[in-house]
């Protein structure tokens, strides 16, 4: 065995952590935000204006920012279609893209938004009713 002195100390962990979870404690407050970070908000005004401007215009970079913002993982449909501001239709002609875009199960139900003012439709899978292998990243710039 190492004699003590020469042992690693945790000390400094054990006094960080004492002092840190403190309450009151002003730096772990500043910290708080990057460990733990709170889900991104939007004004409703913004999301309103993208919703607005999918719905009557067409507008390309309004569904773009929609899916890239609002749009989750495990949201429904009634919860996509809430989000987008707009109605899905199920694509029934959905097994090539079920077969050639990813880890797709055949069981998956596709539904899709769109056209916007570009001709740009986007189909959604579904397992199980919640939205599966989506990726908000693919849509924000």
């Amino acid at each position: 065995m190492l004699p003590s002195h020469r042992l690693p100390s945790v000390w400094p962990l054990v006094c960080w952590l004492s002092v840190g979870l403190g309450a009151g404690c002003a730096q772990w407050q500043e910290l708080s935000p990057i460990l733990f970070p709170e889900p991104e908000h939007y004004s409703p005004v913004v999301v309103d204006e993208h919703r607005r401007k999918f719905q009557v215009d067409s507008d390309p970079e309004s569904l773009t920012w929609l899916l890239g913002h609002m749009v989750e993982n495990g949201m429904t449909v009634p919860m996509v279609n809430d989000a987008l501001g707009a109605e899905g239709v199920r694509e029934f002609d959905d097994s090539e893209m079920k077969r050639n875009g990813g880890h797709y199960q055949q069981t998956d139900i596709g539904y899709k938004w769109g056209p916007d003012r570009s001709g740009r439709s986007v189909v959604l899978f579904f397992r199980e009713g919640k939205l599966v292998y989506f990726d908000q990243n693919e849509f924000r710039h």
